[in-house]
């Protein structure tokens, strides 16, 4: 194996070369057109105002009552009468046998199932809806026969009416003959309802 020999002698490399000191650099001013004022400014903001949002409010409010407004026009019938006008003639209850109606509504004051011999007047009322021009009848019976002097008719000559209606029989004091008896309410001719009862 071969000695090492001695490490490789480099020629001495000559000073870096020195630079003259550089004269500090300047920049000339910036120049700007005439009026310059910077960078742009926005415009001033108005401080919010409450009556906007009044405002705002306001207008959703409207909107609400509005759709409101319609959505409840959409569920009215055009055909409906106007309101104290009656839609269908008909009889809503009834007939009650009583011995005592209300005067002024005629609406019964209880309601009998037998009816004592001694009583004065028999009655027979009803709740109804009826219109101008139309005819409430009631024909009376005893012991399965039809008492034709008893019928009644009641015409309508006061516009459309909507309560209660009486009809009544006397059998002028005297005690009524004991039996079983039956009355049948008509409208415009046609049977609307019955009740029997009996005279004890």
């Amino acid at each position: 194996m071969a000695a090492a020999g001695p490490a490789p002698q480099y020629p001495p490399q000559p000073p870096q070369q020195q630079y003259p000191p550089q004269p500090p650099q300047g920049y000339s001013p910036q120049q700007y057109p005439p009026g310059y004022q910077g960078y742009p400014q926005m415009p001033p903001q108005r401080p919010s105002s409450p009556w906007k949002w009044v405002g705002i409010i306001g207008g959703i409010v409207a909107l609400v009552l509005v759709a409101l407004v319609v959505i409840s026009g959409m569920g009215d019938d055009p055909t409906d009468p106007p309101k104290g006008q009656v839609a269908a003639s008909a009889i809503k209850k009834g007939p009650i046998i009583t011995n005592k109606v209300n005067e002024e509504s005629q609406a019964p004051q209880g309601e009998l199932s037998s009816v004592p011999q001694a009583t004065d007047l028999i009655y027979a009322s009803v709740q109804i809806e009826v219109k101008q021009g139309d005819v409430l009848g009631a024909k009376w019976y005893y012991g399965g026969q039809q008492q034709t002097h008893l019928d009644t008719e009641l015409p309508v000559t006061d516009g459309d009416f909507s309560g209660w209606a009486s009809f009544n029989i006397s059998n002028d004091g005297d005690p009524w003959p004991k039996g079983n008896y039956k009355v049948e309410i008509y409208l415009n001719g046609k049977k609307s309802g019955e009740k029997a009862f009996e005279v004890k």
